[in-house]
């Protein structure tokens, strides 16, 4: 187990700087560790905008996928079926002839 040790103010050189005091004339002391405080930070309002936008065009996107794949599968369901139908009628053409003839033509 690790034991945890306090410094007093006493044990450090003089003019160093304490860690949670600002150097003198520098303003307040901001933990800025890679510089993102350069920039303001944007308001509530506009975060929950942006987030509503992005969950509206990300609904969006998932209906169009949705829709496309569902066209794709009614269309592939119907080019198998006209396929097995195909397969099926030249198969059995030498046996339809005869009743196509008798039934369709006069």
């Amino acid at each position: 187990m690790t034991a945890i040790t306090t410094t007093s103010a006493a044990a450090e050189p003089a003019g160093a700087a304490s860690p949670r005091q600002p150097v003198s004339g520098s303003g307040p002391l901001r933990l800025n560790p890679a510089g993102h405080d350069d920039y303001p930070q944007p308001g509530q309002a506009f975060m929950s905008t942006l987030v509503t936008e992005h969950f509206v065009v990300q609904s969006a996107r998932s209906t169009t996928v949705s829709e496309a794949v569902g066209r794709a599968a009614v269309y592939l369901t119907c080019v198998s079926s006209s396929l097995v139908a195909f397969g099926f009628f030249a198969a059995a053409t030498r046996h339809l002839a005869p009743w196509w003839g008798r039934c369709c033509l006069p």
